[in-house]
């Protein structure tokens, strides 16, 4: 862990770039237009992810008109990394079911 921090703190992108894209992501609002997305969709999300809510994938699986939840009791922000051979399964599966 200590080796990540330093790892982290190295290349932390600075407070600037930080506020930069959380006021993109605050902005970002297609809500209204979630209905017309007709495409199979996978949401996956976590319970612990720390930096997006796992009621917003939630919210995005219900107004998503063809949208799979996957929501994962554990897995953080980086599911892929924390738990790969489950998200792999889930998204082999959910291809394998709309190939």
């Amino acid at each position: 862990m200590a080796a990540d921090d330093k790892h982290g703190v190295a290349h932390f992108q600075g407070r600037d770039n930080i506020l930069k894209r959380i006021a993109a992501l605050r902005a970002f609002d297609i809500d209204d237009r979630l209905a017309a997305i007709k495409t199979p969709t996978l949401v996956i999300a976590t319970k612990d992810d720390l930096l997006v809510p796992y009621g917003r994938s939630e919210y995005l699986a219900k107004h998503l008109p063809k949208a799979e939840l996957a929501l994962l009791d554990h897995g953080a922000h980086a599911v892929n990394i924390t738990d790969p051979e489950r998200l792999n399964g889930l998204m082999t599966t959910f291809l394998g079911n709309h190939a």
